[in-house]
């Protein structure tokens, strides 16, 4: 008996150590996607576009995210979660590193795609990953502060950058030095990881059979019709709240219309940090289906506020960026809800190409937006009326899920 209790003892701190090595690596990761993110602004003063290609850098970087996505979603169901999480880290520090010593903006663009690229994937099977190693509540509280890294990640380079601005080698020796001894710290943990058992199941068994709607009403008791265009609606129209409002708000608002760009990156995503810290700490009171109410309504009506004032000049521009700070705390709110519903509306065996899928649809307006931005150059009212429409629908989302969805914070389909 003392031999059993010594054995299931050393089997616990074994996988507790696992535990904290993988969310060790987890948040390293995102923290590394953060730095990848405002790297596709910080390079404008590194490797400047010629005249008239100043949309390169962003297009890049978002169609990078969207075939990314798409990738490590698919070999990340059909081959496990395992390698495509090792290697993405590989690829994406490489991607960083490159960038450090580009000397053109040709080789610029293509470190951006490749770091983007990976990065953008792992996101995707690292929500997998924690929706099928951890248990709720832990595992909830886990998505939100491990993906609000990447928050964290945005703002210690630009406020790294912001000191080094005028110092273009040592920005260069930042970047480089930090992907590397993030990557090995990656490394480090990685190797050690365990292959999801969920999806390992899943492979035996297979959920294609299952109809989606049918364990709606099995696990949820979901007794409405059109689950699955319901719980689609949610998460496309938020999902492309938070993509787009993240790039168009905390990375390249500041760089378009403000002569302060590191300032204003630094002050929405350390909203952004504060607010995904506190949300993880009430994470296990707070139902799954209320998250996303909590947030997209009053970022809409914060969006929108701005847009009428602005068109009526009876504001600074130095208040919109009070507000679109605000805009930031809630967001970091809704972006957990979108993390936690894209995982829990799904099987294990379709799980990361779900999340792909939903999110590509997001980047595919992202790049759209983009060639709006930088092409045609709409005024600040403009801009924040395009924001606000997209804002206005991924208000809708979430009131729609909140009185027509169920709570799957409690119960698991798969």
């Amino acid at each position: 008996m003392d031999r059993e209790i010594k054995i299931n003892g050393n089997r616990d701190r074994d996988l507790k150590g696992k535990n904290i090595l993988f969310i060790m690596s987890g948040s390293l990761s995102m923290f590394l996607w953060g730095m990848v993110l405002y790297l596709s602004v910080s390079v404008y003063d590194l490797e400047p576009l010629p005249t008239g290609y100043n949309f390169l850098y962003p297009i890049m970087a978002d169609a990078s995210l969207l075939t990314g996505n798409l990738f490590f979603g698919h070999i990340s169901d059909i081959y496990g979660r395992k390698v495509p999480f090792i290697f993405s880290s590989v690829l994406s520090s490489t991607g960083i590193m490159f960038a450090s010593i580009s000397q053109n903006y040709v080789e610029m663009s293509l470190s951006i795609f490749l770091a983007n690229f990976t990065l953008g994937g792992e996101e995707t099977v690292l929500l997998s990953y924690i929706f099928e190693l951890f248990r709720n509540p832990l595992r909830s509280r886990l998505i939100i502060w491990i993906t609000n890294m990447a928050n964290a990640g945005v703002f210690f380079t630009a406020f790294s950058v912001y000191f080094l601005s005028d110092h273009t080698v040592q920005i260069r020796y930042f970047l480089g030095l930090s992907s590397l001894i993030i990557l090995i710290l990656i490394l480090l943990t990685r190797l050690r990881f365990q292959e999801s058992g969920k999806w390992i199941e899943s492979r035996k068994n297979g959920n294609k059979n299952f109809d989606f709607e049918e364990k709606a009403k099995e696990v949820w008791n979901y007794s409405g019709k059109h689950f699955k265009i319901l719980s689609y609606f949610e998460q496309l129209s938020t999902g492309t709240v938070i993509i787009t409002g993240f790039f168009l708000v905390n990375i390249y608002f500041g760089y378009i219309y403000s002569n302060e760009p590191y300032y204003v990156s630094m002050v929405t995503t350390l909203a952004g940090t504060v607010s995904g810290i506190i949300l993880g700490v009430f994470s296990k009171r707070l139902p799954h289906k209320i998250i996303p109410l909590l947030s997209f309504p009053s970022m809409a009506i914060l969006v929108v506020s701005a847009a009428i004032l602005s068109f009526y000049s009876l504001i600074s521009l130095s208040i919109i960026i009070v507000i679109l700070t605000a805009r930031s705390f809630m967001s970091e709110i809704g972006w957990a809800s979108r993390d936690l519903l894209q995982t829990e509306l799904t099987f294990t065996e379709y799980r990361s190409r779900h999340i792909a899928y939903v999110r590509s649809f997001s980047y595919t307006i992202l790049i759209f937006l983009y060639y709006v931005v930088f092409v045609l150059h709409p005024s600040l009212t403009i801009y924040l009326i395009i924001i606000s429409v997209v804002e206005i629908t991924g208000a809708l989302g979430a009131i729609a899920w909140y009185f027509g969805g169920v709570e799957t914070g409690r119960k698991d389909i798969s």
